[in-house]
């Protein structure tokens, strides 16, 4: 059972009868639902989930996830259908915002288009997605920690060598040392 956005963090009475919930603060009555007896059911209110949303999205919007949406607009509705689906909005953001830094914001995009088209609006569904895609953009490699690799000179060499030590070894011989 949900309840409406303003009531979180205030202490609120629960009462239920054979047909009915309603919560209640003191003698106010902030919300009402039909009661379910079914195990595990998530009964929710739209407006609720409405409200929860908006006061999300302005909250993302002044932290780092709010990245997300300015560069993958089609989060907007895959986070609202996951929300809808009883998925965390804030725990999907944070998981599609990994997943932005890790393939980029083409290959995500590309990504959450499937999933709203497959139906699948979770960030698991996501990822799958992205490692069946080639990747669009190398991975960033992070080296902060390890000063002593950011000062190693690395010099390339001529990729024929691979190429002459495969056909030595298809032909039979070895090159010997």
């Amino acid at each position: 059972m949900d309840r409406p956005p303003e009531a979180v963090g205030r202490q609120l009475t629960l009462a239920a009868s054979d047909t009915r919930i309603r919560i209640l603060e003191g003698a106010r009555e902030i919300a009402r639902h039909t009661r379910s007896y079914d195990r595990g059911q998530l009964v929710l209110d739209p407006a609720h989930q409405d409200a929860v949303l908006k006061s999300k999205r302005k909250a993302m919007h002044s932290s780092p996830t709010g990245r997300l949406e300015q560069l993958v607009p089609e989060s907007k509705a895959f986070l609202d259908q996951a929300f809808a689906h009883g998925e965390s909005a804030a725990h999907e953001a944070v998981r599609l915002s990994k997943l932005l830094e890790q393939y980029g914001a083409h290959a995500l995009r590309r990504a959450i288009a499937e999933a709203l088209k497959r139906s699948t609006p979770r960030s698991t569904s996501v990822a799958f997605l992205l490692r069946r895609q080639p990747r669009s953009m190398p991975l960033a490699l992070d080296l902060s920690r390890h000063p002593q690799a950011q000062s190693l000179d690395v010099r390339p060499h001529d990729l024929e060598t691979y190429d002459e030590l495969a056909q030595n070894k298809t032909d039979g011989t070895e090159n010997e040392q």
